[in-house]
């Protein structure tokens, strides 16, 4: 039997630099539990709250399990017989104290009273989490319901369906979908550029949303038949993005790296198939706005399923990444070898790298950082202006979004100086670089001349196109001369439909609310936006027809895009996304 210190957590990176205080009667935290090996041949897992597991061997786990809170270490070592020492026991116990498996029994009476764990066997295993919660950097995950104790039932059922015959039919339906849609270019080019009725919308998102609770099942249904057992599955605001979530992470049990791809990947793969099938099935039905709807759900789930592969956020793709290469935590490891490099560019001093075999972790760890910033910023680009229309609440809200976006970036900028000066950097330079880009970027949002634009929508009445602006847009949008791009708009794209100029007269529609296809490409649709009217002279249509005669083509409504000239981009970042909402609060 080899000697049970020489690695009692395996993957866990722990460097012991300094003695670690030995609890006095180690036990597991509350937190904490002990996983068997699925089978013989797997390893077992330690896991500390509902996210973070660490891979440990036999003789680890049969230390953890014998912490009862009543021996110490001594006394843990004539338990457990030869070759444990009480040395060999207690360096063990500094690694497990460091790690967060162990704690000293006095300090988890001291913690109160805590719920009695459940048991498996003799095991403890986890609690649930609390049902709502919060993951950094911007998750917020609302659990609903515990899937292992309804899959575990149909173990043998869901294997069967993971047989290569089975996987060759998916494989099968997925592409033979994409064949419809190619088959159908004059719908799908209509669904893609065209507005679509609320009905058709409703389609479109509820089927989606039900695709995706499937694609969530996916994961849990793969994971339960290789063994694992799926604990988590709910609802999440993901980078400000609602989005449904299954906890995979205990697929860190299973024995083989392509086992855990392979439950990465599972949920793409039912997407793909419900896309192929939501295809299929519109090659059968009639031409007209359902049909429509159905292509357009066929496409929303192909190319949700391609962004899910995404590997720089916890999508998928990542997922499959990590368990590809068989490292955990590989992303915020990654961002923090790409946050040292930076730091040792900008302010100098010695830094360790996270993953020294990975040459590519650095520029990897980048894009994982840049990538969510960009998720954020579409998602709020989205939500602000949908915000602001809402009234004085909403601005106040998108005031708020607003503010959090300004803390995390200071937060981030606070780390990356931390970080530095830890690591040796120069007092000066650390004063220096930051005040040197601080003024960069000054200069270059007063320098910068951008496009000034006005984002807001049209209305056809009475043969007249009014700009309809919602409240809080730029005053200066309502003067006569600017030019005013018609635009419709389909689920990905869409195309101006005709130019126009503003007149600088208000319009009297009776009314001081707009239709909702104003401000989102939907076909007209119920007049929830608060705004005011303005008259437009339409003076070119693509076809050459007569503005009087063309305004039957543009539709109800649609957007529009008014050109105010240039500005700097630091006023232009003021006028778009701050100034509407002070405008809707104190205007």
């Amino acid at each position: 039997m080899p000697a049970p210190a020489a690695a009692p957590i395996a993957g866990a990176g722990l460097v012991l630099t300094e003695p670690d205080p030995v609890p006095r009667h180690p036990v597991l935290a509350a937190d904490a539990c002990l996983h068997p090996p699925v089978d013989a041949a797997d390893v077992w897992v330690a896991q500390v709250g509902p996210q973070r597991y660490l891979r440990v061997g036999a003789d680890a786990a049969i230390l953890l399990s014998a912490l009862d809170g009543t021996r110490d270490a001594a006394e843990l070592a004539a338990h457990l017989g030869s070759p444990w020492s009480p040395e060999v026991v207690t360096r063990s116990l500094r690694a497990f104290v460091r790690s967060g498996l162990v704690v000293d029994a006095a300090d988890l009476a001291d913690a109160g009273p805590a719920r009695p764990r459940r048991r498996l066997g003799w095991l403890p295993i986890p609690r649930m989490p609390r049902r709502v919660s919060y993951q950094p950097p911007m998750s917020i995950q609302v659990t609903l319901v515990d899937p292992s104790r309804v899959l575990g039932r149909f173990r043998p059922a869901l294997r069967r369906l993971m047989a290569p015959v089975a996987c060759g039919i998916y494989v099968a339906i997925a592409v033979a979908g994409l064949g419809a849609l190619a088959w159908q270019g004059g719908s799908l080019r209509r669904v893609v550029g065209h507005p679509l009725g609320l009905p058709e919308y409703g389609i479109v998102l509820g089927g989606l949303l039900l695709v995706t609770a499937v694609h969530e099942m996916g994961h849990a249904a793969v994971l339960t038949a290789l063994g694992g057992r799926p604990r988590r599955l709910g609802v999440m605001l993901f980078y400000l993005t609602p989005a449904f979530f299954c906890d995979i992470s205990d697929g860190w049990r299973l024995r083989h790296s392509r086992y855990r791809v392979a439950t990465a990947l599972a949920g793409v793969a039912v997407q793909w198939v419900c896309a192929g099938i939501a295809a299929l099935v519109s090659l059968a039905l009639p031409p007209g706005d359902a049909h429509d709807a159905v292509v357009g759900l066929a496409l929303a789930c192909y190319l949700y399923g391609i962004f899910n592969l995404t590997p720089f956020v916890k999508f998928d793709g990542y997922i499959a990444l990590m368990s590809h290469l068989d490292i955990p935590h590989l992303r915020r490891k990654s961002m923090t070898d790409a946050r040292r490099a930076t730091a040792k560019i900008l302010f100098g001093g010695r830094y360790r790298r996270e993953l020294p075999r990975l040459r590519w972790s650095a520029l990897f760890g980048l894009c994982c950082i840049l990538f969510p910033v960009y998720l954020v910023a579409f998602a709020a680009q989205s939500w602000l202006g949908g915000l602001v229309a809402m009234g004085p609440v909403g601005a106040v809200a998108a005031l708020a979004l607003i503010g959090a976006m300004l803390f995390l970036l200071t937060r981030a900028g606070w780390r990356l100086l931390v970080e530095a000066r830890d690591a040796g950097a120069r007092i000066p330079r650390l004063v220096l670089v930051p005040a040197l880009l601080v003024g960069l970027c000054v200069a270059g949002a007063l320098s910068l001349d951008v496009p000034r634009t006005v984002r807001a929508g049209y209305v056809v009445a009475d043969g007249q196109v009014l700009l309809a602006l919602p409240t809080g847009s730029d005053p200066a949008a309502t003067r006569a001369g600017y030019q005013v791009d018609l635009r419709r708009m389909g689920l990905l794209g869409g195309e101006t439909v005709a130019t126009a100029t503003t007149s600088g007269q208000t319009a009297d529609t009776g009314s001081r609310f707009a239709p909702i296809g104003t401000v989102v490409p939907v076909r007209g649709g119920p007049e929830t936006v608060s705004a005011t009217f303005h008259r437009l002279d339409v003076i070119r249509l693509p076809d050459g027809t007569s503005p009087r005669e063309g305004t039957s083509q543009l539709g109800g409504t649609g957007l529009a895009k008014v050109e105010i000239g240039r500005i700097s981009a630091g006023g232009w970042l003021v006028s778009t996304y701050l100034a509407p909402a002070v405008r809707s609060i104190f205007g």
